[in-house]
């Protein structure tokens, strides 16, 4: 069973299908080059247009986004947004990983081996 800092996330990019990464804070992580984003008032839209799907991002998912410009960790994300958003280290982790994992799941960022 993954630790609280340590999640599975099923890859579902056609190549890599049944595929599953376990992503640490450790993690090092980058945007797929081929989305598609544009900042909307302070949230933001994805169009990865290989998977034709559209994706929508509030202001964290914004800051996120705008942080993975050059690669970082899981930790140097949730880190830089402990230090920006009023926010619980154990609640900020657990949301930092989770929406991670749902970037990672939809093939909007890759972790790097």
């Amino acid at each position: 069973m993954p630790r609280a800092c340590e999640r599975s996330f099923p890859l579902l990019r056609a190549g890599a299908l049944g595929v599953t990464v376990t992503m640490t804070l450790d993690t090092v992580l980058r945007r797929d080059p081929d989305i598609v984003y544009a900042p909307l008032g302070d949230d933001g839209v994805m169009l990865n247009i290989d998977a034709g799907s559209y994706h929508s991002l509030n202001q964290v998912g914004v800051r996120i986004w705008d942080l993975l410009e050059t690669p970082r960790t899981a930790r140097a994300l949730r880190d830089q947004l402990l230090a920006e958003f009023e926010v619980g280290e154990s609640d900020c982790e657990a949301a930092t990983l989770d929406f991670l994992g749902k970037l990672l799941e939809r093939g909007l960022i890759h972790a790097e081996a």
